[in-house]
């Protein structure tokens, strides 16, 4: 099938010159130069399908990755991306060939993780996609980073949108990119940038040079003489400046500026910089006692939740109905990247140059509404006035507005007037070392993480991630649901210029609100103190306490009870901890440990079998089945097995009972952090086989890593301050006396024998038998393989093991 007839089957129209030039040339672009319009998601998306699957070259189709992972600056935007995507894949017919997935918080709809092998869209914002590829996952829990950050490093390619929005995430998504080729990856590896507000020199950092001109694509003459996008390219869109006083009142003088500019039957659009602004506006437009307006109102940002934020953007998308007054949509930069809206008129706040043009183009959009008319609102000087941005950044726009008063500022205008975009400061950039270590998610010594915030997003935009449930006076339980992300916010940390905004502010009210996080390593709910909040954590609130509107998204002073999103029936999981084994225990059926080792080395093998493209060397992939099999050996210890069986501490399990390794018990460890992955990695090192010593180090590093909490180093978990610190064991095994791992029969034919837990590898240097220690092994591997290969041989361990075992409790087998 040709492109332009996948194209056309995909959207039901031909595809523009440009968009042929991007899916068939030799290699794709690094940056991809289109206005607003001119089809960026489309020419991205389908160009990487069709190359993936119908390119006639089979070097092309084996040399494109099988994942493309679509960043975009707002969250807002991503269901909408998400649907148009499905929609495309569904006309051809190929929904059940590639996965497609929004990652937004909470826990997806699907579990692409599990599906290494296969092709997946993977639509998300630069906050979770950033801090997922720093291995610094936003809104998952620490053992699940290492997962997502191998897949989201290997195989992909990276389309990045609206790249002017981005702030300090650009630097870092072309550190990452750089890295990828200097460090290696497994499969190809490539970035794509998109804006039409962009210089090349913004993509040149420390380890990625500026594109080059054979590198960037942009629109043709052939492109301008389309009948459609030569419309678009043309069409009017006359500015004036429009004088507002700020101050008390401004929002009430801004909705009367609206209300006076809109026309009957029209969509007009009003963009202002903050979403408290917006949300003031709106509530003036909807006092009726004040403004009188009769059109339809919709408030639109990135503070809803995901019901409430598709509802506004359908009613967006369908326009005004014929014969009624028209429509009047408030809203923030969330209009800027990737929204398909055309207004007849728009009226905007001063923002720097790169956002008005984007602005520019959500008026008279496909040249229908001639002329379209912009109204531009200055918001004074002062750094109050301009946030979110700085004075100067904004300077450049207020110059070159007024001197395009009375003209029009189309895409054909604004090209006859040359490059006038401001230069971007890299204010953050992320260096190797940083990237490096990023890779070990061991806490530090008061069981806190390194925060990535800077390199995810702008300096002052830190935000957490909200939900509300009914919660009990005592607290919520260890059984609460994970949360769905239907059910979740983003809301600021604090707000801006001293208005009530923020989470923190939600619990400096005085009214005794409490927001509830869950603590990693001791394995329970903890009150969050405002002073502990930081940016990507996920807070649970009391839905008796206030804090959001269906019609204004999050209000920090909002005080109504919230209904709770219901969570579909059955929603089973539970947060993870540092001690606890949710995947072993309380299940629909008991699973001998010999049946599930020999189950996960199956699964194991056979996606190796899918990735042969990856070239991975054999004795890596003898290493991977080596730990896929011994996984789980270091269940058969009797406090695991206890556990297993619902025994107390002590008590001898039954006579000629089989190991198990999973169970439908509801019980927890007698010890305290026990890991029975940390003896699987000690019986690797005793008693493997066939493998030399480089191979049984990764093999026991796989298998110490299949939970994600035992990685470059094994050592105690903090504890001072803590509930219950440990003192005499590590891990849950004692640190003066050895113990034993029974011999135990791992299914495959192989019984392994009596393994001694000698936890002197965990020290510095040589252990007791003058072996070199845990951490010269790891570090080792990662040095020779390099983050994102070695992360990425863990993601297929663990999606293995997570396979075998849904397989395990389905019906069947």
């Amino acid at each position: 099938m040709t492109f332009g007839e996948f194209f056309a089957k995909a959207t039901g129209h031909d595809p523009y010159p440009y968009q042929c030039r991007l899916a068939q040339g030799p290699s794709l672009p690094t940056l991809l130069k289109a206005p607003t319009g001119s089809g960026k998601t489309e020419a991205a998306v389908l160009g990487w399908l069709w190359r993936w699957k119908e390119h006639p070259q089979e070097t092309v189709r084996r040399n494109t990755a099988r994942r493309l992972v679509y960043c975009l600056p707002m969250r807002s935007l991503v269901e909408q991306t998400v649907g148009r995507i499905e929609g495309w894949v569904n006309n051809l017919q190929m929904e059940r060939r590639v996965g497609i997935v929004a990652l937004m918080g909470g826990e997806p709809p699907t579990q692409w993780y599990l599906y290494p092998e296969q092709p997946f869209i993977i639509v998300g914002t630069q906050d979770m996609l950033l801090s997922r590829a720093l291995n610094r996952g936003y809104g998952v829990g620490p053992s699940m980073w290492p997962v997502e950050y191998g897949l989201l490093n290997n195989d992909c390619l990276w389309v990045l949108d609206e790249i002017q929005l981005m702030a300090n995430g650009l630097p870092t998504s072309t550190q990452l990119a750089g890295l990828r080729h200097r460090l290696e990856t497994f499969g190809p590896s490539h970035s794509m940038w998109m804006s039409a507000t962009v210089q090349t020199d913004w993509l040149a950092t420390v380890d990625h040079p500026a594109p080059s001109e054979r590198e960037v694509l942009e629109l043709g003459r052939d492109d301008m003489a389309h009948p459609i996008l030569g419309k678009r390219h043309h069409a009017r869109k006359m500015v004036s400046e429009a004088n507002v006083n700020r101050g008390a009142g401004y929002a009430r003088r801004l909705a009367n500026l609206i209300v006076e500019k809109h026309v009957s039957g029209t969509l007009t659009l009003a963009i202002v910089n903050t979403v408290e602004r917006a949300q003031q506006v709106y509530r003036e437009l909807d006092d009726g006692r004040r403004v009188s307006l009769d059109a339809a109102r919709v408030l639109v940002h990135s503070r809803f939740r995901e019901e409430d934020r598709s509802s506004k953007n359908d009613a967006v998308s369908a326009g005004p109905e014929a014969a009624t007054p028209g429509m009047v949509v408030v809203a923030t930069q969330a209009v800027e990247a990737g929204m398909d809206i055309s207004a007849r008129t728009l009226i905007t706040e001063l923002a720097p140059w790169s956002s008005m043009v984007q602005r520019f183009g959500r008026c008279n959009r496909a040249g229908d509404d001639e002329p379209g008319a912009i109204f531009w609102v200055d918001t004074g000087e002062r750094g109050a006035d301009t946030a979110p941005y700085r004075p100067e950044e904004v300077a450049a726009a207020r110059e070159q507005l007024k001197l395009l008063e009375g003209y029009s500022a189309g895409p054909a205008d604004l090209t006859r007037l040359g490059a006038v975009l401001e230069e971007v400061e890299h204010r953050a950039v992320i260096r190797r070392r940083d990237v490096v270590g990023l890779f070990d998610t061991t806490p530090d010594l008061s069981g806190g993480y390194l925060d990535v915030s800077m390199y995810v997003r702008g300096d002052d935009e830190r935000d957490v991630s909200v939900y509300w449930r009914d919660i009990p006076p005592e607290g919520p339980g260890g059984a609460a649901p994970r949360p769905r992300h239907s059910e979740i916010v983003k809301v600021p940390i604090g707000g801006r210029s001293g208005q009530p905004t923020g989470i923190r502010d939600y619990l400096a009210d005085g009214e005794g609100r409490i927001a509830w996080g869950w603590d990693f390593l001791d394995d329970r709910w903890r009150r969050a103190q405002p002073r502990e909040i930081h940016p990507g954590m996920t807070l649970m609130l009391d839905s008796q306490q206030g804090g959001y509107s269906p019609d204004i998204g999050w209000d920090a002073s909002g005080k109504e009870r919230m209904v709770p999103v219901p969570l579909p029936v059955g929603t089973s999981e539970v947060e993870d901890g540092q001690g606890s084994d949710p995947g072993s225990t309380a299940l629909r059926k008991a699973v001998a440990l010999s049946d599930h080792c020999r189950h996960v080395e199956d699964t194991v093998r056979a996606i190796l079998g899918q990735l042969s493209a990856w070239g991975i060397e054999p004795a890596i992939c003898e290493a991977l089945a080596v730990a896929a099999l011994y996984h789980d050996a270091g269940k058969a210890h009797p406090a695991f097995q206890r556990m297993m069986w619902g025994l107390p501490e002590g008590e001898a399990l039954p006579a000629n009972a089989a190991p198990l390794a999973k169970s439908v018990q509801n019980a927890r460890n007698e010890r305290r952090h026990f890991r029975h992955e940390l003896g699987s990695a000690l019986a690797i090192l005793e008693h493997a086989p066939g493998l030399d010593e480089t191979a049984r180090d990764l093999a026991a590093y796989l298998a110490a890593a299949h939970h994600g909490k035992i990685r470059l180093g094994i050592r105690a978990l903090p504890g001072p301050g803590r509930a219950n610190p440990d003192s005499d064991r590590l891990l849950g095994y004692p640190v003066a006396a050895p113990e034993t791992l029974p011999q135990v029969d791992l299914g495959a034919g192989l019984q392994l024998a009596e393994t001694t837990l000698d936890l002197s590898i965990a020290r510095i240097g040589m252990d007791r038998q003058e072996r070199r220690s845990w951490l010269d092994r790891s570090t080792a591997l990662l040095d020779q393989l390099g983050p994102f290969r070695l992360g990425v041989l863990e993601t297929l361990i663990r999606a293995a093991d997570m396979r075998a075992s849904k397989l395990e409790q389905e019906d069947g087998e």
